[in-house]
């Protein structure tokens, strides 16, 4: 009987076994066929295979290159106000600190953009033409982001030729990014400073490089007064997605670039008090107000944009609606920085400047989420789709380089934003209306050097080429670089203006610091007419003869203002 239970056990035993060899076959098969199952959980996004290299990846590339270079030749230009840096840059090499007014009591921080500043200062430093030299960086700049946002898609989203052309297509042709990427400020700088922090810290899940997305976010912080706070959209963007995954490695590389970034913050504001006397910059002084008018510019800023450029909206949409375009690993951290930059511009109700300058920095992310949506459409290998959706977008988007647009210009008049201007402009008109201000600006300065002396004082508006170019002590009604009038409410008139220009000195400041001039131009000298009586009893006209040997139109004439206060200047303004 025990014989006969022993084996009856072994028997048992064997049957177990088989089962079990059975199951270990079976869920090795199971294991297999779920490996080779691509990943679609929105937890676990699928990984693209490495990019390809050769020919292959340099077709994109170009793709992406050659329509914003062109488009950058076409908007070749410089801004007025790049020019209030390069005053500070000038007076820096020159060895006058930083100061947009040597002589001046205090020091007034005008600029918003150190670095850039800093960098500058090097031009003329070396006697290099200081705003070739600013429109040359900026434009390598905007290619060299271009490049990198390439990349990137074939690194992170799809290495299809099909995603990364139509991505490349779809950023290159974007205006905006033209327009900026030779204006001499720094607004290209500082979008690449972005994306690189980004790239650094987001681009390669195994290897998290919070060194060099540390000092990214440095320039980021030191190349904009406001750069901190986009530095916080790039380090929220990494602290959520190494949250969600419970990821250890990005959580310390996005901590070791936090702490680089404010201690940097931390540094900045303090040697800003100590060397300006003030937490903030001037211009946040001059600039920046609360309150309902400048939300609801915020609004029109924003509105105009959408209208404008509606390819943007549009890839927006749909990486927003296709399932798997919210696969894609960059997706939400992408989605992220683009909502965060428009917040931001809603808060602070934009500015009066061409083609969206605030929203720039969001161009390469939402180059991210259309190749994120041309992945989606690009399932199955139906390469179609994702060139439909790129050439659906150019064609909304590219016309408005040129003055034309889908959206009817009633809706585009109903978000007008520029108070300053009764008539409503067209980004295009703007730009030309900016364009044509700072070579009118800079004809004047130039003539102002060879008539005026050093450290004469005059009003003015329009104080980057003024200041550039002379060595004049430009009183700024403005209060961009004065900071009586942009502190004192006694010293300025308000006015429903553009962002920017809602402040103005008033009479009882022009009293107080009793400028010697009131006004430079530069007419043909058949066009110059004698001041009329009312006129002539509060201002001496100057007119002084320019050559056309230095440069200056054909037979012009630069016309001074010179106010007699012997004779009550001021009394009536």
């Amino acid at each position: 009987a025990g014989g006969s239970g022993r084996a009856t056990g072994a028997r048992r035993e064997k049957r177990r076994a088989r089962r079990g060899a059975r199951g270990d076959r079976g869920l090795g098969f199971g294991a297999a066929r779920r490996r080779r199952r691509p990943v679609s959980s929105p937890d676990r996004p699928t990984v693209p295979p490495p990019a390809p290299g050769g020919a292959r990846a340099l077709w994109p590339v170009l793709a992406g290159l050659v329509p914003f270079l062109v488009l950058a030749l076409r908007f070749d230009w410089l801004c007025d106000d790049a020019f209030i840096s390069f005053r500070y840059a000038k007076n820096l090499a020159a060895g006058h600190g930083l100061r947009f007014n040597p002589g001046e009591h205090r020091p007034v921080e005008g600029y918003t953009n150190f670095l850039w500043v800093v960098w500058l200062s090097l031009s003329e430093r070396l006697g290099g033409p200081t705003p070739l030299v600013a429109r040359l960086s900026s434009l390598a700049c905007g290619a060299a982001l271009v490049v990198a946002v390439v990349r990137f898609v074939q690194s992170r989203v799809s290495a299809r030729p099909a995603v990364a052309v139509s991505a490349a297509l779809f950023l290159g042709t974007l205006p905006p990014l033209a327009v900026w990427s030779t204006s001499g400020l720094a607004t290209m700088p500082f979008a690449l400073a972005i994306f690189l922090a980004f790239e650094r810290l987001l681009g390669d899940p195994a290897r998290p490089r919070g060194l060099q997305g540390g000092l990214a976010l440095v320039a980021v912080v030191l190349l904009r007064a406001d750069g901190f706070g986009f530095a916080g959209l790039v380090l929220s963007a990494a602290g959520l997605r190494a949250w969600r995954r419970r990821d250890a490695r990005l959580a310390r590389a996005a901590g070791l670039a936090g702490a680089l970034a404010a201690a940097t913050v931390a540094t900045h504001f303090l040697a800003r008090h100590a060397y300006y006397g003030d937490w903030v910059p001037n211009t946040a002084h001059a600039k920046v107000d609360t309150g309902r008018d400048t939300y609801v510019q915020g609004l029109q800023y924003v509105g105009t944009w959408l209208l404008v450029f509606p390819g943007v909206p549009l890839a927006l949409l749909a990486a927003a609606i296709l399932p798997g375009a919210r696969r894609v690993a960059s997706s939400g951290a992408a989605a992220l920085v683009v909502a965060g930059t428009v917040a931001y511009t809603l808060l602070v109700g934009g500015d009066f400047m061409t083609m969206g300058r605030f929203l720039v920095p969001a161009l390469p992310f939402a180059a991210l989420l259309f190749a994120a949506a041309a992945r989606a459409l690009d399932e199955g290998g139906r390469a179609w789709r994702p060139a439909a959706l790129a050439a659906a977008c150019v064609a909304l988007t590219l016309p408005a380089a040129f003055d034309l647009h889908v959206a009817p210009r009633a809706w585009r008049e109903a978000c007008h934003f520029r108070w300053g201007n009764r008539r409503y402009l067209t980004e295009l008109e703007s730009w030309r209306r900016m364009k044509g201000h700072a070579e009118e600006w800079s004809t004047i300065g130039r003539a102002l050097a060879l008539h005026t002396e050093p450290g004469e004082t005059m009003t003015a508006s329009g104080i980057g080429c003024f200041g550039y170019y002379t060595d004049l002590f430009i009183v700024d009604v403005l209060g961009l670089v004065n900071r009586e009038v942009a502190t004192n409410p006694a010293y300025r008139d308000e006015r429903e203006e553009s962002r920017g220009h809602q402040i103005h000195a008033n009479q009882a400041y022009l009293d107080l610091v009793r400028p010697k001039y009131a006004g430079a131009h530069v007419y043909r000298r058949d066009e110059v007419k004698p001041l009329n009586e009312r006129q002539a009893r509060d201002f001496e006209q100057l007119v002084f003869p320019l050559e056309e040997a230095d440069g200056f139109p054909p037979d012009s004439a630069l016309v001074l203002l010179r106010i007699r206060y012997d004779e009550g200047a001021g009394s009536e303004g």
